[in-house]
């Protein structure tokens, strides 16, 4: 097996076996178990098991941003932020393991402190400076640009919040329900008429 192939195949091992067992039970011996390869092979494809578990990270970040991107365009700023919402919801809640791992492994980095930390918080911003790209391309003229970014962060909020909620009670109804209320709020504080002269007089 490639070196690529045989990395990736250990990242996949780590989220499932992060999502079943946290950050505290994702033992280099259940992650090698779960990719069906010896304990020794996962120190030829990472130099420390915090290694791995950065990589984990990195790799749920970006499948959820392709996810987004993979939407396509839309007419303007508050459908964009819209159907990223959707989306995210979506992807995460047909993707439960994914979910929980990214979000154990970003409560650990930042528990870590120091360099962890520091790349939980780059990872963070990163993802909202490409979302926020991925709004502006879709912005219709006379809409504000100083909206994109408090908008990714609400975007973010929303995502997070629901989410968890769903893991609490596994309810799709409730789910959609609060999906399209979120829905609404966001294309309202997008598309209200003033909403520039409103923002920058705050």
């Amino acid at each position: 097996m490639a070196a690529d192939d045989r990395r990736q195949r250990f990242i996949e091992a780590a989220v499932q076996v992060i999502g079943e067992h946290g950050v505290g039970g994702a033992t280099t011996r259940r992650i090698a178990a779960a990719a069906d390869a010896p304990l020794a092979s996962i120190h030829y494809c990472f130099a420390t098991k915090q290694d791995l578990l950065v990589a984990v990270f990195q790799h749920v970040d970006a499948l959820i941003l392709d996810a987004v991107e993979a939407t396509g365009r839309h007419a303007g700023m508050g459908k964009a932020a819209a159907a990223f919402l959707i989306t995210a919801c979506e992807w995460y809640t047909a993707n439960p393991s994914y979910a929980r791992a990214q979000l154990d492994l970003y409560q650990w980095m930042l528990h870590q402190g120091g360099k962890w930390s520091k790349i939980a918080r780059t990872a963070y911003r990163s993802g909202e400076r490409k979302s926020a790209g991925i709004l502006r391309s879709c912005m219709l003229p006379g809409e504000d640009d100083d909206l994109v970014e408090p908008l990714v962060r609400l975007v973010f909020a929303m995502v997070d919040g629901l989410v968890l909620a769903w893991f609490a009670d596994h309810d799709r109804r409730r789910l959609r329900a609060s999906m399209d209320l979120a829905v609404k709020s966001i294309e309202l504080m997008a598309d209200r008429p003033g909403a520039k002269t409103a923002h920058r007089a705050r």
